[in-house]
C-alpha cells in the first residue's frame, strides 16, 4: 500500500493536465488572417471570416479598445445627429510582436458580421466569467447583429498592410503613391469582390461619369477632335469618339475607365483650358468613397491599416505632411464633422513615433491613442493562453510539492503564481522573453514554448519545462519578423560567435574522462545552456547564483536531496565548470555570494594569460603602479573604443577626487576636462563659502621650498583651502608646510600606507591598464576578445579595486594650522567629507561665527542683493507689502545678519551689530579729514579673511550689506564705479532707497567717504521744530539730522493737499457765514509753505526759500534764524491748526447759521426759541473767539 507522502507527490503526465493546439497561427499580414482559407477570393466576396483567428485570440488585455471601437460600431447611426457621432479613428502602438496584427485580424473578422464568429466570442466571454452586460457579444447583440443580417450588408471592411507580406512591399523599396490611393485601391478590390461592381472611386473615374452625364452632348464635337489631335497622341493612338464613349459606359475594369478618365482629364485642362469641378481633394475624394460605400447598403466602413508608421518613416517630408492629413481627414473630418460611420484602426510602432509627427494627429478627436502590452501580466497570460489550455487544475499541486521539497523557488512565489505558470518554470518564460526580443517578437516565444511543450506531451513527461528544455528550439529558431526586414534570425546565425563558444564548452566537458564533471556531465551541459541563454538574453549580466541555478535546472541532487543539499551540489559542479572551463565567469557580489556567467571567449590570445604576464611585469615596474595609482585617484568615465563601440570600463565607479587630481588621461582633453585646483561650496552656519582643493606632492613641496597658494579672501572670495597628498609623509613635513604657510584656514590631507592586499588590487588594476593599452584600438579578434574580458573582469573587481583610495585616506589624517589630527570620516563626495573640518576650523578662526542662519535658508552671493533690496536700501519693509523674494529674503536673513530685531520685525536696526559698529570706527578712524576717501577694497581686505583687526571672516555681500547700512543711516556714501549703469556716480541716504540694487552695482563700489555736517542745517534747524513741534538737539551726526530731514519731507508731503483742501473748506463756510476769516492770510501762507517742493534738490535751502517765498522770513538771505521769525511761524502754525480745529464743527456752525436766518412768529409760545437764537447770532458775530480757544469752541 502506498504511503501518504506517495500520494501527494505522486504526478499526472503533462498530457493528463494540458491540452496544446496542435498548430498555432502567427499573424504577419492582414491580408491572410481576416478573411477564411488565407483570404481566398471566394472567402472575400462571401464576407467569411477567419474563425481561428477569434479563436486563438485572448480578449482581457486589448478589452478596454475592444470595448470602445465595437460600442461605436454597434450604435445606431443618425446622419443629422452631427453633435453626437459614432465614427472614431484609433492608433494602435506597440512593438514588434506584441499582438497588434492578430487584434486587427480579430476585430475586421468580428466586423464582417456572421453570426458563427460571434458565436465564438460569445463561448469565450462565458468562460471567462463575464456578465451580459459586461461580454463583448453585447455589441452583437446591441446593433451589430441588426445592421448585419436580414438583407442588410453589415460593416464595409477594408484592411492593408502598408508594409511587408500580403499588401507587397509598399514604401519600402520606393516611395509609393499617396496614403489615399492605397486605400481607394483597397476599397475598390473589395467592393468590387462583394458585389461585383467597378464603382468610381477616384476623381478621373468621377470626371468620366460626370462627362457621360452632363458634357457629352455639349463637347462631343470637341472630343472627337482632341481625340485625333496629333499635338496630344502619336497616330497608333487616335481613338474613334464613339468607341471611346462606349468603353466607358461598359465600365468593363478600374483600369481602363481610369485611362480614359485622365485623358478627359487633358481634354479639358489642356484642350479647352477650363478646370473640372468635381471633387479631387483628399477630404472630397475620401468622403465620396465612404457615401458611396454607405450607398450600396453598407452600415458603416471599418478601415484597418498594419504597419502605417514604418511606412511613413521613408516618406519624404511632403508626403508625410499628407499621410498624416489623410489620417486626419478620416479620424476627424469624416467621422467628426461630416458624422459619417467610418472606424479608422491604425496599427505603429512606437519606436517610429519619434521619427514622425505622429503628434499631430493623436488626440481623442482624431486617432485615439491605444497601447498594447504595457504590462508584463499581458505578455504572460497571451503566451500561456496561446500554447496551453489546463484540464485538470488539481493536478498542478502534486507538482508544486514535489518541487517545493527540493528547491526553494515554488516557496518563494507561492502556489497561485506557480498554477498561474504551469507548466513552465517561470523565470524561463522572463529569460525567454529577452532573448526573443534579441531574435524577433513574441511569436518567437510562443514557438519556442508551443514546441517544446508539444515534445514533453508526447513522451508524457512529469517535469515543469525549464530554461534548458528551450534550447534546443531557441538556438534553432529563424523567422521574418512581421514581414519586415527578412533574413535568419536564429542565434546560431545571429550570434555565431557566441554560439561556437557554446559548442566548444560542450566539447571540452564531453572530452572529459574523468572527475566531478565527468560524473555529473549532463547537469553540466544544462548549466552552460542556462548560463548561455541567460547571456543571450543580455539579464542578470552580473551572473546567477548557485541557489539560481540550481532553481533553473531543477533536477535534484538525488532522491532524498533538500533545498540546501541541492544549492550546494550546483555550486559545486558551477565552481568546477568555472576552473574547466574559461567561457565560465565567476564573480562575487556585496555579499560575498558567488555569481556565475558565461562569456564566450574564441580561440586564439587567451586574456588571463595576458594579464598574469602584465602582472608579474608590473610587480617590477615602479612607473606601472605610480600610474595606476594616479589613475585610481583621478578614476572618472573610462572610454575604450572597440570594433563595435566604445565602453566605460568605469562602470559607473568614480574617485572622490576625480575632479581635483592631477592625472589627465589620454582620451580627455586637457581644456576641457577637470583636473587640478578646484573650487568648492559647503554649507558653513546657514552660509555659502567657498573654498580652494587641490592635490599636491607634499614630499616635493618640503623638500624643494615650494609655497602653497595663499587663500586672500579679499581678492579670490575663498575662505579655505585643503590641500591633498598624493602619497603618503611623515607629520613633520605636514607641520613643516603649515608653519610656512600660517594660515589656520589651510587643511592638509595625506593618505595612510597601502595594506598588503590593497597593493596587491593596485598591481591587479596596474595590469588590467597594460592590457587596455596594449590591446585597444586593434581590429583583431584578439584585441575584442582581450579588452571584452577586461571590461567583464572589471565590472566585479573595480569596485573593490577603487575602494583602496577611500580606505587609505580614511586611514590618514587631515591637519591645520591650530587643528592637528582632526577626527573624520571617509563617505560620500568630497564637500561632505570635508564640511565638518572647515566648519570646525573656521569656527575657531572667524569672528563672524555667530552669524547663523537656520536651515533650510542658505546665504548665497545672490541672497544678498535680494536683502539689500527687500530691506536696507529703505530701511524698512512697508506695510501691507505683497511677499517677493526680496522681501522674504530680508524676512529670512535679516536676523541672522543682526540688522532686524524681533521687536521690530519690519525695521532695519543695526544697533546692536558689532560689524557695523566696527566698520564704522574703522572708516571714522581712517577718515579723519573731511572730504577723505577710503577705497572699498580697503574695508573687504580688513572685513574678509583673516588679518584686519580682527579675523572677521565675513563675505564680500555681508561687507556690502553692512556698508549700505550704514549709507541708509546718512552716515558715509559711497561712490560708484560706471560699469554699474547707473546716473549718479554717489549712493547716499537721499538716492539709495530709489536704487534697484544687483550684483553689477555692488562690484561696482569704488570708495567710502563720511557724510560732512549738512549746510544750513543749523538755520533751519529752530524753523524746523516748530514745524515737527518737537525739540530737535543740534549735533553734528548726519544720521541723526537725516531722520529730521526725512521727517520733514514727509510733513509737507502729507500737508499739502490737506492745507489746500482745508483753506477751501474755509472760504466755503465764512462766505456762507458773510463773516471776514480773521485767519485767512495766515491760513493762505501755511499752506503755501506746505506746497513747496523740496524733493527735486537741497531739501534744507529749498525749505528755508519755501518760508521766504510763504511768509517772507530772511533766513534764506541772511543765512541765519530770526527768533521773532520762529515765534511768528510758531504763532501762524497755531492759528493754522486753531482754524483746523474748528472746521471739525463746519457742520454744526452751517446749522446754527440755518437757523439763526429763519424767521419765526412773535409769539408766546417761541419766546425762549427767540432768545436762544439772539444768543447764537451774538456768537457768530465774533468767531474769532471761538477759534482760538477749543473750550470756548
Amino acid at each position: 500500500m502506498p504511503n501518504a507522502e506517495d500520494l501527494f507527490t505522486t504526478r499526472k503526465s503533462l498530457d493528463e493536465i494540458c491540452a496544446v493546439p496542435d498548430k498555432i497561427i502567427s499573424v504577419y499580414s492582414l491580408e491572410k488572417h481576416v478573411w477564411a482559407d488565407s483570404n481566398s477570393e471566394a472567402a472575400r466576396k462571401a464576407r467569411k471570416p477567419e474563425l481561428r483567428s477569434i479563436e486563438e485570440f485572448q480578449i482581457n488585455p486589448v478589452r478596454p479598445f475592444l470595448t470602445d471601437v465595437l460600442r461605436n460600431m454597434a450604435a445606431p447611426y443618425k446622419p443629422k445627429r452631427k453633435e453626437n457621432p459614432i465614427g472614431q479613428g484609433y492608433w494602435i502602438q506597440a512593438e514588434f510582436g506584441s499582438g497588434k496584427s492578430h487584434l486587427l485580424c480579430f476585430l475586421s473578422a468580428l466586423a464582417l458580421g456572421r453570426k458563427e464568429a460571434w458565436k465564438i466570442v460569445q463561448e469565450k466571454e462565458k468562460k471567462n466569467g463575464r456578465g451580459k452586460r459586461e461580454s463583448l457579444f453585447r455589441f452583437w447583440e446591441e446593433g451589430l447583429e441588426a445592421k448585419s443580417c436580414k438583407g442588410k450588408k453589415g460593416v464595409f471592411v477594408i484592411v492593408k498592410t502598408l508594409v511587408g507580406a500580403g499588401g507587397g512591399t509598399v514604401g519600402l523599396t520606393d516611395k509609393g503613391q499617396r496614403l489615399t490611393e492605397y486605400i481607394l485601391d483597397a476599397a475598390k478590390e473589395q467592393i468590387q469582390l462583394e458585389i461585383g461592381k467597378n464603382l468610381s472611386l477616384y476623381p478621373t473615374e468621377l470626371l468620366a461619369d460626370r462627362f457621360l452625364s452632363e458634357d457629352l452632348d455639349r463637347y462631343r464635337s470637341d472630343l472627337r477632335k482632341f481625340l485625333r489631335d496629333p499635338r496630344f497622341f502619336d497616330e497608333d493612338e487616335f481613338e474613334d469618339i464613339d468607341d471611346f464613349i462606349r468603353d466607358i459606359q461598359q465600365n468593363k475594369s478600374p483600369e481602363y475607365k481610369r485611362s480614359c478618365g485622365n485623358k478627359l482629364w487633358r481634354f479639358y485642362t489642356e484642350y479647352l483650358k477650363v478646370q473640372p469641378q468635381i471633387a479631387a481633394e483628399t477630404e472630397d475624394i475620401l468622403k465620396h468613397m465612404v457615401e458611396t460605400i454607405l450607398a450600396e447598403g453598407y452600415s458603416g466602413v471599418l478601415l484597418v491599416l498594419d504597419e502605417v508608421s514604418l511606412f511613413m518613416k521613408n516618406r519624404d517630408d511632403n508626403q508625410r505632411t499628407d499621410d498624416e492629413k489623410t489620417l486626419v481627414v478620416l479620424s476627424n473630418r469624416l467621422a467628426k464633422v461630416h458624422n459619417l460611420p467610418i472606424w479608422t484602426v491604425c496599427a505603429a510602432q512606437q519606436a517610429i513615433e519619434s521619427k514622425m509627427g505622429v503628434k499631430n494627429i493623436i488626440a481623442d478627436d482624431r486617432l485615439k491613442l491605444v497601447k498594447l502590452l504595457e504590462e508584463d501580466k499581458d505578455y504572460y497570460d497571451i503566451v500561456l493562453s496561446r500554447v496551453r489550455e489546463i484540464k485538470d487544475p488539481a493536478a498542478i499541486g502534486n507538482y508544486y510539492l514535489h518541487y517545493k521539497r527540493g528547491f526553494i523557488w515554488p516557496n518563494s512565489i507561492g502556489e497561485p503564481e506557480f498554477r498561474h505558470f504551469f507548466p513552465f518554470h517561470k523565470p524561463a518564460i522572463e529569460v525567454l522573453r529577452a532573448i526573443t526580443y534579441e531574435l524577433t517578437t513574441t511569436r518567437s516565444a510562443i514557438h519556442f514554448m508551443h514546441q517544446t511543450l508539444k515534445h514533453q506531451i508526447k513522451h508524457k513527461g512529469r517535469e515543469l519545462i525549464r530554461l534548458w528544455e528551450l534550447f534546443d528550439e531557441a538556438v534553432r529558431y529563424e523567422e521574418d519578423p512581421s514581414g519586415v526586414h527578412a533574413g535568419l534570425v536564429a542565434i546560431k546565425t545571429k550570434r555565431e560567435t557566441d554560439y561556437r563558444a557554446y559548442e566548444a564548452c560542450k566539447r571540452q566537458i564531453d572530452g572529459l574522462t574523468k572527475g566531478y564533471l565527468k560524473v555529473h556531465r549532463d547537469k553540466a551541459i544544462k548549466i552552460i545552456q542556462t548560463l548561455f541563454l541567460y547571456h543571450i538574453a543580455k539579464t542578470r549580466q552580473q551572473g546567477i547564483t548557485p541557489e539560481d541555478i540550481a532553481n533553473s535546472v531543477l533536477i535534484e541532487r538525488d532522491a532524498e536531496a533538500n533545498a540546501d543539499e541541492n544549492n550546494q551540489h550546483y555550486e559545486t559542479i558551477a565552481d568546477n565548470l568555472k576552473k574547466e572551463l574559461r567561457q565560465i565567469v565567476q564573480n562575487f557580489d556585496e555579499d560575498k555570494r558567488p555569481r556565475y556567467r558565461f562569456d564566450p571567449v574564441f580561440t586564439g590570445v587567451d586574456p588571463r594569460d595576458e594579464f598574469r604576464k602584465a602582472r608579474d611585469e608590473a610587480e617590477s615596474n615602479e612607473v606601472m603602479v605610480n600610474e595606476a595609482w594616479e589613475h585610481l585617484l583621478s578614476l572618472d568615465e573610462w572610454p575604450v573604443r572597440t570594433r563595435q563601440m566604445t565602453i566605460d570600463l568605469s562602470s559607473g565607479v568614480r574617485s572622490i577626487f576625480r575632479d581635483v587630481a592631477q592625472f589627465v588621461a589620454p582620451w580627455e582633453d586637457r581644456s576641457s576636462a577637470h583636473y587640478g585646483d578646484q573650487t568648492i561650496d559647503i554649507n558653513w552656519h546657514g552660509r555659502q563659502i567657498s573654498g580652494l582643493v587641490g592635490m599636491r606632492d607634499f614630499g616635493r613641496i618640503a623638500a624643494e621650498n615650494l609655497p602653497l597658494p595663499p587663500i586672500d579672501s579679499d581678492q579670490t572670495d575663498l575662505d579655505f583651502s585643503v590641500f591633498i597628498g598624493n602619497k603618503p609623509v611623515s607629520q613633520e613635513i605636514i607641520s613643516k608646510i603649515l608653519d610656512r604657510r600660517k594660515d589656520p584656514r589651510t587643511l592638509l590631507w595625506t593618505p595612510g600606507e597601502l595594506t598588503h592586499e590593497e597593493h596587491e588590487r593596485l598591481l591587479d588594476f596596474a595590469a588590467y591598464r597594460k592590457l587596455i593599452s596594449d590591446w585597444q584600438g586593434k581590429e583583431t579578434e584578439d584585441a575584442v576578445a582581450v579588452v571584452n574580458w577586461v571590461s567583464n573582469a572589471l565590472q566585479t573587481d573595480l569596485g573593490k579595486i577603487a575602494k583602496i583610495v577611500d580606505n587609505s585616506y580614511a586611514r590618514g589624517r587631515i591637519d591645520a594650522l591650530n587643528n592637528s589630527q582632526m577626527e573624520f570620516h571617509v563617505a560620500g563626495e568630497l564637500p561632505a567629507i570635508l564640511s565638518p573640518l572647515v566648519d570646525r576650523v573656521l569656527t575657531a578662526v572667524y569672528v563672524s561665527s555667530d552669524i547663523t542662519f537656520d536651515p533650510p535658508f542658505v546665504f548665497r552671493k545672490e541672497e544678498g542683493v535680494k536683502v539689500i533690496n527687500g530691506i536696507v536700501k529703505s530701511g524698512s519693509i512697508p506695510k501691507g507689502a505683497k511677499p517677493n523674494q526680496n522681501i522674504s529674503a530680508a524676512q529670512n536673513f535679516g536676523f541672522g545678519l543682526k540688522i532686524i530685531k524681533k521687536s521690530a520685525e519690519k525695521e532695519l536696526d543695526v544697533t546692536g551689530n558689532p560689524y557695523v559698529q566696527d566698520i564704522w570706527s574703522f572708516i571714522d578712524d581712517k577718515l579723519a579729514d573731511e572730504g577723505q576717501t577710503m577705497k572699498v577694497e580697503t574695508l573687504y581686505k580688513n572685513f574678509m579673511g583673516v588679518g584686519g583687526p580682527k579675523d572677521y571672516g565675513l563675505t564680500r555681500r555681508m561687507v556690502q550689506i553692512f556698508l549700505l547700512c550704514l549709507v541708509r543711516e546718512g552716515r558715509v556714501r559711497v561712490g560708484i564705479g560706471a560699469k554699474s549703469g547707473l546716473s549718479s556716480s554717489i549712493l547716499d541716504y537721499s538716492n539709495l532707497a530709489d536704487v534697484d540694487f544687483s550684483a553689477r552695482i555692488l562690484d561696482s563700489l569704488t570708495e567710502v567717504q563720511k557724510m560732512a555736517k549738512p549746510e544750513n542745517w543749523e538755520v533751519l534747524r529752530p524753523y524746523a521744530e516748530k514745524l515737527l513741534g518737537e525739540a530737535i538737539p543740534s549735533t553734528h551726526d548726519d544720521a541723526v539730522i537725516s531722520n529730521y530731514r526725512a521727517m520733514l519731507r514727509d510733513l509737507l508731503a502729507q500737508e499739502k493737499d490737506v492745507a489746500s483742501r482745508l483753506e477751501n473748506r474755509a472760504r466755503g463756510l465764512f462766505e456762507t457765514l458773510k463773516r471776514a476769516n480773521p485767519y485767512e492770510t495766515e491760513l493762505r501762507q501755511v499752506a503755501q509753505l506746505f506746497s513747496t517742493d523740496i524733493e527735486s534738490g537741497d531739501d534744507i535751502n529749498l525749505l528755508l526759500f519755501g518760508l521766504k517765498e510763504a511768509l517772507g522770513y530772511q533766513a534764506f538771505d541772511t543765512n541765519s534764524a530770526s527768533q521773532a521769525e520762529v515765534d511768528d511761524l510758531a504763532n501762524r502754525l497755531k492759528n493754522y491748526r486753531d482754524v483746523q480745529r474748528f472746521l471739525e464743527f463746519e457742520s454744526e456752525i452751517r446749522t446754527a447759521h440755518a437757523y439763526c436766518n429763519s424767521l419765526f412768529p412773535e409769539i408766546q409760545d417761541l419766546k425762549e426759541i427767540h432768545k436762544v437764537i439772539r444768543k447764537l447770532q451774538n456768537k457768530l458775530a465774533n468767531l474769532q473767539t471761538y477759534i482760538d480757544s477749543d473750550v470756548k469752541l
